[in-house]
């Protein structure tokens, strides 16, 4: 092998110190913290007295194939010089050439570190976990060098902490490079800043958000999900940063997690973080929701968990109803009315349900809904206004039923009864007790007492038990 190897330098426990014994931890500690300072690499070497491994390598190695090295380390190790032979005590060469030497850990598991004179790119630490794990020591494309030290010595923890220190100082800079590759949408290079934090024993709420997201934008969005999980894991049961609420929001926005996506969710609101992408689906979760779990016919309030829920969700989104889009507002707008109606709050529901149809006039569900609401309030002259313009956008039986309650109650009895027939033919099942009684209430105005006695009669047969009505068939109805 004619080409030069790389400059590497190796040190294992035993060598370390061992020209350095004079000097005690604290001097140890000392300078090397001047030589982080200075970044002089001779210094290094004269605090660490490193073994200089190149030369003899290339004495003994540098005409030799792979296999012609494997069989002197194999067979004639003795014949090394003492240096390398106390090396391969502890290792074997898997490989050598002029990028790297990748060198087999034997016997007892320890942890190392590899050092190199580009400090601000170290330490990397490197955990041997069996006889078959590898260390490659690359040098870089500028042939810096390696030092290879062994912390496990307790003469060593002074130097360590430094190391630690120092370490500090090239996660801020990776983490600058974190949010630069990803404003650049630089996915793959900042994945290549993760796996070097994962080095560095790095395991924070804000890199494995990073990384959550570049898997996110490639596509891996399982990936991605687990490392949000991890994320919160880390945060100690206190609310996450914004937007690792929001990835965690919309994740359980999808697979229907209800109570979970609801507590993230509200995070985003408190802090005002895409109100305009959270609260349309939160309003579409709260709506899958009640089709889910409220049976037709029943009330929000008879779960007053649900009724209470939604509640609080509402207000916050109310309070930054400024902020969102018009069907957005209109879609709360309802939410409120809704919750108002639930406990028999007419007139501040109509007040929401007005502003509603203020946004879009020709809204047939809002006009149904201030149609049926005015009737409540006994405010009939402008249920029939919003029940007639619904009707024109929509031959709906339930408006025209409104719209016919609303003409009785103003006294047009002819046009409620041509309503009541018009609905009743649509259908039976819009036959009710409560409205044949209505229509007979029309006749009976009308002096009609035979058409009046057949609607009473059909109603107390379904069930219509009102008392006066009672008392005028008995009287006026063979």
């Amino acid at each position: 092998m004619k080409t030069l190897f790389c400059l590497v330098f190796l040190l294992f426990s035993s060598i370390l110190f061992a020209q350095n014994g004079a000097k005690n931890e604290k001097e140890l500690a000392q300078s090397f913290l001047k030589i982080l300072q200075t970044r002089n690499q001779q210094d290094l070497r004269a605090i660490s007295a490193p073994t200089e491994l190149y030369p003899l390598f290339v004495e003994i190695f540098k005409d030799k194939t792979q296999e012609e090295i494997q069989g002197i380390l194999a067979n004639d190790k003795n014949s090394l010089p003492n240096k390398l032979q106390k090396i391969f005590q502890h290792f074997s060469v898997l490989e050598i050439n002029n990028e790297q030497i990748a060198l087999q850990k034997i016997g007892k598991p320890e942890e190392l570190y590899l050092v190199a004179p580009n400090y601000y790119q170290i330490p990397v630490q490197v955990s041997l976990q069996n006889t078959i794990d590898t260390i490659f020591l690359e040098a870089y494309k500028h042939k810096k060098r390696w030092y290879l030290i062994d912390f496990t010595s307790p003469q060593t923890i002074a130097l360590q902490n430094i190391l630690k220190k120092h370490a500090k100082y090239s996660i801020e800079q990776y983490k600058e490079m974190l949010k630069n590759y990803w404003e650049k949408k630089e996915y793959s290079s900042l994945l290549s800043i993760i796996e070097k934090l994962n080095l560095l024993d790095v395991e924070d709420a804000e890199t494995l958000y990073y990384a959550g997201m570049a898997h996110k934008a490639t596509g891996d969005t399982t990936k991605a999900h687990n490392l949000f999980q991890r994320a919160y894991a880390l945060s100690n049961n206190q609310p996450p940063d914004p937007p690792l609420a929001f990835e965690l929001f919309e994740f359980y926005v999808n697979i229907s997690y209800y109570t979970d996506a609801y507590s993230f969710g509200e995070i985003c609101l408190d802090q005002d973080y895409q109100l305009t992408s959270v609260i349309p689906k939160i309003l579409d979760l709260m709506e899958k929701e009640k089709k889910t779990y409220v049976q037709e016919g029943s009330k929000l309030r008879d779960n007053p968990y649900i009724y209470e829920n939604y509640k609080r969700i509402l207000d916050k989104t109310y309070s930054k109803i400024e902020t969102l889009p018009p069907q957005d507002k209109i879609k709360i707008f309802i939410w409120k009315a809704e919750l108002l109606i639930e406990v028999e709050k007419w007139l501040e529901a109509k007040e929401y349900l007005t502003k509603a149809i203020s946004i879009e006039p020709e809204n047939f569900n809002l006009l149904y809904e201030l149609a049926w609401l005015e009737n409540e309030t006994q405010n009939y002259t402008k249920a029939l206004e919003y029940a007639q313009k619904g009707y024109k956008i929509k031959k709906d039986p339930e408006i025209l039923a409104e719209m016919a309650f609303s003409k009785k109650n103003i006294n047009d009895f002819k046009g409620a009864i041509a309503d009541y027939n018009t609905l009743f033919a649509m259908g039976d099942e819009f036959i009710t007790a409560r409205k044949l009684k209505n229509r007979g209430d029309c006749y009976k105005m009308l002096k009609d007492n035979k058409l009046a006695c057949a609607d009473y009669k059909k109603a107390m047969q379904m069930g219509e038990n009102d008392e006066e009505m009672q008392n005028w068939l008995k009287k006026n109805c063979k």
